[in-house]
């Protein structure tokens, strides 16, 4: 059965980017407008922040508690996808409605540790660590239906990324290694081993190299079609467990296991700030669309925090933290809206909420 997904507005249509200014103006106050209604609370600066809230989320998703392991958003910022056991679901992120719902595998324990939308919005990258599960499979979102699989992947992928163009394939993988594929034709084009899973990869500039870190301490740009290394940035002794590329492609920041994320410059390959969170481990990054601006989630054995910093100084500018008992709960991952004025955030037991920026709650 064919799902009618909803229809596009014409300033955010699935495929359109030409929006005119002013439309796109009107949307983001709508969209403001919408936050409001629904009664999100204030966030207030880290400063002010005497307690944790605690109340001011809204929470879209109680279907999928307790925890999510891996969330995307479609480039136009419309859908969100989740991963939880072994399901896949796709919502309309304005309104929690659910169009989708794919079984990668039918064992919950082997988790979808990895999502990524085709730039078009209409087809979704997948791919987890389970041992019997060792592709990474796209979909269809109108249909569900499973359209090509990437085969060679040891156990599974923990980060997947698209090329500018989306005619090649970037995976980290829990085999220690990273991989690429040509999107079209499944052929894979080079692979390289590393001494710890690859918890995050991406494409740099034009697509021909890669860059990938994990958890053997060193952050590595590749060629993309050899696979041989060309360089690799300064070390920090801490091993990474997320990353995130800034728009422009100029900086790279990763959470690492040392209570801090790093932020990197791309050119020289030197670390520019460290922003101490105050947790045992960062796990989940995103920089804003202008890309001034990081959030962060951490956990640590008895606290959790989603926090906002500023990339030029390295001052946070905002937290909300909760208390959690024995490393029981936490945040799992987060994902930012491409309009900048959300974000989405996994946090054991809760469930997947929705935020508003900052900026937007104002």
């Amino acid at each position: 059965m064919r799902l009618d997904l909803p229809q596009a507005r014409p300033d955010r249509g699935l495929g359109d980017a030409g929006a005119d200014a002013a439309a796109e103006r009107g949307a983001r106050m709508k969209r403001r407008e919408f936050l409001a209604s629904i009664g999100f609370g204030a966030l207030v600066p880290a400063a002010a922040l005497a307690q944790p809230v605690g109340t001011s989320a809204w929470t879209l998703f109680d279907r999928i508690k307790p925890s999510t392991s891996t969330m995307a958003y479609s480039r136009d910022g419309r859908l969100i996808a989740t991963g939880t056991g072994g399901i896949i679901r796709i919502w309309i992120a304005q309104t929690g409605e659910q169009i989708q719902e794919i079984v990668y595998n039918e064992t919950p324990a082997e988790d979808v540790d990895a999502l990524a939308f085709h730039p078009d919005g209409r087809q979704l990258l997948g791919g987890g660590t389970g041992p019997k599960h060792r592709n990474l499979r796209l979909w269809e979102i109108e249909t569900g239906q499973e359209l090509r699989r990437y085969e060679g992947l040891g156990i599974g992928p923990l980060s997947i990324a698209y090329n500018a163009d989306a005619s090649r394939i970037v995976a980290g993988g829990n085999d220690n290694t990273v991989r690429v594929w040509d999107a079209l034709t499944g052929r894979q084009i080079m692979a390289h081993g590393a001494k710890g899973p690859m918890h995050f990869a991406c494409f740099l500039g034009d697509g021909s190299r890669v860059l990938a870190a994990g958890l053997d301490l060193f952050v590595r740009i590749y060629d993309a079609e050899t696979g041989l290394p060309t360089r690799t940035l300064a070390p920090t002794g801490a091993r990474y467990r997320c990353g995130a590329l800034s728009p422009d492609g100029q900086l790279l920041a990763l959470g690492g296991t040392r209570g801090a994320a790093y932020l990197f410059d791309l050119d020289s390959g030197a670390v520019l700030q460290r922003l101490v969170t105050g947790s045992g481990s960062v796990r989940a990054l995103a920089f804003t669309p202008d890309g001034a601006r990081l959030l962060t989630g951490d956990s640590g054995s008895d606290r959790s925090a989603v926090e906002l910093w500023d990339v030029a100084s390295g001052k946070r500018l905002w937290v909300q933290e909760q208390k959690i008992s024995f490393g029981m709960g936490g945040v799992s991952t987060l994902a930012l809206n491409p309009l900048g004025d959300s974000f989405a955030v996994s946090i054991f037991p809760e469930g997947v909420q929705i935020w508003p920026t900052p900026e937007a709650a104002q």
